[in-house]
């Protein structure tokens, strides 16, 4: 057990807890206000107001602070202590997830001790012991879901520095010169109608707000590029018959973008390999830094994205009956179509053996779904040899989930979760769309 956790545990002793039980129906009166002056604090700081909504704050935030505030200021016995810190340290992980820095937390706190104070002062008989013991059970809270946050936000960044180096270097240069075509075909359609589409809905707007920022590690090159973006999707804006006048510089725009992408693609062939040999798909360590960045997206820019869970179906049955070389091309198999079928801007994951996570970025359910039942029906179609020279097949079992504005991705990742199991649960080789 860490340090602080004693220190934690320290304050529930049996005259403390005895002072809480007995003070039950105050504490509770005052949690209500404490936690409205909370969240207006969080709802007028910008750099937390971009992580919430008011229907998110509402319906499921404010309840849950008062639960959280209701559990830690009330007596707890020997035997709950454990689970009480568990509890801390999962807080912690969710504002690493959701990445909200620590000084805006502690700065939230604070407006919940000094409402708390407030009412306490404001009783007939004012007891310090107890509001010195508040104070210490929320600092030690406090402390506990720090230690936590630090732990896991160093590991996030961690793992975002190494993602850059994963793809393969000739892959990724691959995409990026895929990218360029993308750009040049925009351009030479517009000029044929006289008309130019509206360019941040285009693949490669989407695919450098997505995907390329976390892929690379020269922001010059990248921030260079996402304001050309935006100069193009302001022109793209325009009435067509300004077309002519614009034509110059939007040229001079994509051979900029293409002068970048050709240095991105020199920096990919000197960048260290790493590339899984199996799947071809991101590794699940990855996971956190990109659904962070997903997330932010989501909230930024209103438009969800949507999780999918893939399991094969019986693999078990598979190793079991053909061997474990035969279940390793099945997963080669798997994650080939799965990377074939996915867009440009979505991301594969190996989730844990026979398992998959796949991100649909700005990507409703129902669009999810028809993606997933591509991939589903392209794997029940495939034959695979075994040893015994008898031909098999695989199914797979999908659950997806769109996101839904709650800032922490791992209820998006639950839900999904769940969906596969009613997949699985309703016979299996068939794709369910999770419903609240």
């Amino acid at each position: 057990m860490m340090p602080q956790s004693y220190q934690f545990k320290a304050n529930y002793s049996p005259a403390n807890n005895q002072l809480l039980e007995e003070s039950q129906s105050l504490i509770k009166s005052l949690i209500p206000g404490a936690v409205k002056a909370y969240y207006n604090l969080l709802m007028s700081t910008e750099e937390t107001a971009k992580y919430l909504t008011t229907e998110v704050v509402e319906k499921k935030l404010q309840s849950a602070l008062s639960e959280w505030l209701e559990s830690v200021l009330s007596p707890h016995s020997e035997d709950e202590f454990d689970a009480l810190i568990e509890r801390q340290k999962q807080i912690g992980s969710v504002h690493a997830r959701i990445n909200i820095e620590m000084h805006l937390v502690s700065k939230a706190m604070l407006v919940l001790k000094e409402n708390l104070h407030k009412g306490l002062l404001k009783q007939p008989k004012i007891n310090n012991h107890l509001i010195i013991l508040i104070h210490r059970i929320l600092d030690f809270a406090l402390i506990n879901i720090n230690h936590v946050y630090f732990k896991d936000h160093s590991e996030i960044e961690h793992q975002s520095h190494i993602l850059k180096t994963h793809l393969s270097s000739m892959e990724f240069a691959l995409e990026v010169e895929q990218m360029r075509t993308e750009l040049q075909e925009w351009l030479t359609e517009g000029l044929i109608n006289q008309r130019l589409t509206n360019f941040s809905n285009t693949d490669f707007a989407i695919w450098v707000e997505h995907k390329l920022s976390i892929l690379i590690d020269n922001t010059a090159n990248y921030n260079a590029i996402k304001a050309k973006v935006d100069a193009l999707t302001a022109i793209s804006k325009l009435p067509s018959f300004t077309l002519k006048t614009q034509i110059h510089e939007t040229k001079q725009l994509i051979k900029d973008i293409s002068w970048h992408l050709q240095e991105i693609s020199k920096d990919l062939v000197a960048a260290t390999e790493k590339k899984d040999p199996l799947t071809k798909l991101f590794n699940r360590r990855f996971l956190d830094s990109i659904l962070l960045q997903e997330t932010l997206h989501a909230l930024r820019l209103k438009k969800p994205y949507s999780l999918a869970m893939l399991d094969i179906d019986f693999f078990k049955q598979v190793n079991d009956t053909h061997g474990h070389t035969q279940g390793d091309t099945v997963l080669k198999e798997v994650g080939t179509i799965i990377d074939e079928r996915l867009r440009i801007t979505d991301f594969g994951f190996r989730y844990g053996g026979e398992e998959f996570l796949i991100i649909l970025t700005e990507c409703n359910s129902l669009q999810a779904f028809e993606i997933m039942e591509l991939i589903r029906n392209q794997v029940a179609s495939l034959n695979f040899n075994s040893d015994s020279k008898h031909n098999f097949k695989v199914t797979v079992s999908v659950g997806i989930c769109e996101f839904d504005s709650q800032p922490d991705y791992q209820h998006t990742i639950n839900k999904a979760d769940k969906a596969l199991y009613q997949s699985k649960q309703n016979g299996r080789n068939r794709t369910t769309i999770w419903e609240d």
